[in-house]
C-alpha cells in the first residue's frame, strides 16, 4: 500500500488531504503531519488558559470568492460531499 504524508494541516493541506482520501479511497495510507496541536492553521481559535478570558478568532487574512469562482469550485464545498 502507498503511503502519502501531506505536512500541514491548514486550510490548503486538509483540502488536499479530504480529496486525495475521496479519490483514492483506501488505495493508500494518508498522514497529515502539523506543527500545532491541531488542525485548522490560520483558521483557529486562540484561547487562554483562563477561561473567564476572551478567546481570539485569528481567522484567515483573505478568503474571496466572486460568483463565477464559487460556481466553478461549487463541488469542493457542495453539502452532499461531506
Amino acid at each position: 500500500m502507498s503511503r502519502i504524508l501531506i505536512v500541514g494541516a491548514g486550510l490548503t493541506g486538509s483540502l488536499c488531504a479530504y480529496l486525495l482520501k475521496r479519490v483514492l479511497q483506501s488505495k493508500a495510507q494518508l498522514v497529515v503531519w502539523d506543527k500545532a496541536k491541531g488542525a485548522g492553521g490560520r483558521m483557529s481559535t486562540s484561547r487562554p488558559p483562563d477561561p473567564t478570558s476572551h478567546s481570539a478568532d485569528l481567522g484567515a487574512q483573505y478568503i474571496t470568492a466572486t460568483f463565477a469562482y464559487a460556481q466553478s469550485h461549487s463541488k469542493y464545498a457542495s453539502p452532499d460531499h461531506f
